[in-house]
Parts: C-alpha cells; sequence; structure tokens
C-alpha cells in the first residue's frame, strides 16, 4: 500500500506550496484522506503555525516552508493511531490529561491555552492530538505489556555485583529522540531534516514535534539516571559525546534514535539509594522495550492503509 502514497506526492506539495503561500485567501478543502479520517487544509494551517508558536518562532513563510513536512506526517500519523484505536474501547481519564497538560505548560494551563488564543491557534485540534497519543500509549501498554517482562533478580544481581566492584558509579542526564522509520524512508534525507530542525528550533522543542518516545512531553528530557539503568549500546553512545553534544544516529529496528547529553555527575556508592536505583533500572528498560514496540505497532499500521492526496 506504501507505495501508492508517492504517487500522488509531487501533485501535493505544488498544491501545500501554494496554498501556504496565499495562507489569508486559503479555503477548507480535503488535503489527505485516509480511509475515514481527513486531514483538511485548516487543519494542516492550523498544525504548523501550533508547532511554529509553540517553539517561540514567527509565524512567517519561510518557518512555514521549513515546517510543513513535518506538519503533514505527524497529523498523518495522527490519523493512523485513530484509526487503529476506533477498534478498541479505550478511554483517557481526565487527570492523565491535566496532567500531561501540566508537564507541557510548566503547571500553568490557563497561560498554555492563552498562547492559542492570542495567536488564533485552535487548541481543541491540539486536546484532541494530546488524547490521540495519551489513548494510544494506553493501547501500546495494554496490548503489549505481557511481553514487557523484565527479570528483577538478573537486574539485582547484576547491580549487586557492579556495586561491590566499584565505589563510585557515573550517571548522567540525558534527552533523547525516537523517530519512527518505515520501509521508505530515505535515511539521509531524515538526517538532514532532523539537523535543521534542531538548529533552528533546538533538540527539546524538536523532541516535542517529531518523537515517538514517551519522553516526547517533556522534551525528551530523561533526567539523571544511572549508567547502570542505560543498556549497553546506549551507554557506549553516551560514552563518546561531551556535555551538550548530540549523539549519532542509533538505528534499532524501525525507529531511529538521537541522545543528547546534558550533564554528567559522578556519585559514592555507599550513597546510592540502591533500591531507587534498581526501579530507575527496571523503569528504563521497560520504557525502551514500550517505545520499540509502539514504533513496530504503527509502522505496521502504515503498511496497509492507503494515504490519497486529493
Amino acid at each position: 500500500m506504501i507505495e501508492k502514497i508517492f504517487k500522488k506526492f509531487a501533485m501535493f506539495f505544488f498544491l501545500l506550496n501554494f496554498e501556504t503561500s496565499v495562507y489569508g485567501a486559503i479555503q477548507n478543502k480535503i488535503l489527505i484522506k485516509i480511509e475515514n479520517e481527513i486531514i483538511s487544509s485548516y487543519e494542516l494551517k492550523n498544525k504548523i503555525n501550533t508547532l511554529i508558536v509553540l517553539s517561540n518562532k514567527e509565524v512567517n513563510q519561510s518557518n512555514i516552508d521549513k515546517i510543513k513536512n513535518v506538519a503533514v506526517n505527524q497529523l498523518i500519523n495522527l490519523k493512523m493511531k485513530k484509526i487503529e484505536l476506533a477498534k478498541y474501547n479505550l478511554e483517557i481519564d481526565r487527570n492523565n490529561i491535566n496532567s500531561y497538560l501540566n508537564k507541557i505548560s510548566s503547571g500553568n494551563i490557563q497561560e498554555f491555552k492563552n498562547k492559542f488564543k492570542v495567536n488564533n491557534l485552535d487548541y481543541n485540534f491540539y486536546l484532541d492530538e494530546v488524547k490521540t497519543q495519551l489513548t494510544w500509549q494506553k493501547l501500546i501498554f495494554s496490548l503489549y505489556k505481557d511481553k514487557v517482562v523484565i527479570e528483577e533478580k538478573v537486574i539485582n544481581d547484576d547491580l549487586e555485583k557492579s556495586l561491590k566492584l566499584n565505589s563510585t558509579i557515573k550517571e548522567y542526564n540525558l534527552s533523547e529522540m525516537d523517530i519512527l522509520l518505515d520501509n521508505n524512508t530515505d535515511l539521509n534525507k531524515k538526517l538532514s531534516e532532523l539537523n535543521f530542525q534542531i538548529q533552528n528550533y533546538g533538540f527539546e522543542e524538536t523532541a516535542k514535534q517529531l518523537s515517538e518516545s514517551y519522553s516526547a512531553s517533556d522534551g525528551g528530557r530523561l533526567g539523571w539516571l544511572s549508567e547502570k539503568s542505560l543498556s549497553k549500546k546506549i551507554l557506549n553512545t553516551v560514552n563518546k559525546l561531551k556535555i551538550n553534544e548530540i549523539s549519532d544516529p542509533i538505528i534499532s529496528g524501525n525507529s531511529l534514535m538521537l541522545i543528547k547529553l546534558n550533564n554528567v555527575r559522578v556519585k559514592q556508592v555507599e550513597n546510592l539509594n540502591t533500591e531507587k536505583l534498581r526501579k530507575n533500572i527496571i523503569e528504563q528498560r521497560k520504557n525502551e522495550l514500550f517505545s520499540l514496540y509502539s514504533n513496530s505497532h504503527l509502522s505496521k499500521i502504515k503498511n496497509n492503509l492507503l494515504v490519497e492526496y486529493k
């Protein structure tokens, strides 16, 4: 199915270039259809402007051109998730939504909503997107929780041996970005787009916009993690980085990961809360597995849905 998408790709972006160059006179029309879901010109315009405004950039033609591909891809992924979610009877508690909004707005939801009003943005579109993303996370958890098995005894044994052999332990303050790839992704082009986004909007804002990871709502920030909580692949990558440096892409299955090293510190073993460390290790490993399952599930959906460009 995915090959059919590109037959109308060139024509679609010709239309998009034309539409965005006459933003003030744009008519609301269907641009993309995915089964019973549509992406309208109004929704795309709102999405583009929202991404720009929330990145604290000026809404102008230059920034519109820079962000429109990102907006299209995000909306397509969102609609595909909604199609899949319609097969299940899942609801998200209002408290979960408020918790997310509190995090994304740094505790001031009303000021965050006012930002939409002042910039003539449709907050309801954004809120619907938040609900969809949170429901998607709930779906992935319900489908794959039995497969995400972490052997606590193995974790405990490895941790105990490590602490006996070392008097200190390194902790890394990290941010991550997890990008979904499909069979038709041009890796060099994707990396070029990511580099452009990071240079113009910063790592954290790009993670909010593009990352499929559970940490996306917090700008990809993972906070302080012990070296023992990281997989060997991630640890080897992090050890090569300088503070504020971003890693080379880590390709795993159908996803691409970037890691940013924010800071490093060393702690004495006797000052460690080993129970908290053990829980952090288990939680980190679980999150990594859920992210992999989430990307894999969305990738399967993409390969079975027809995207029609009108």
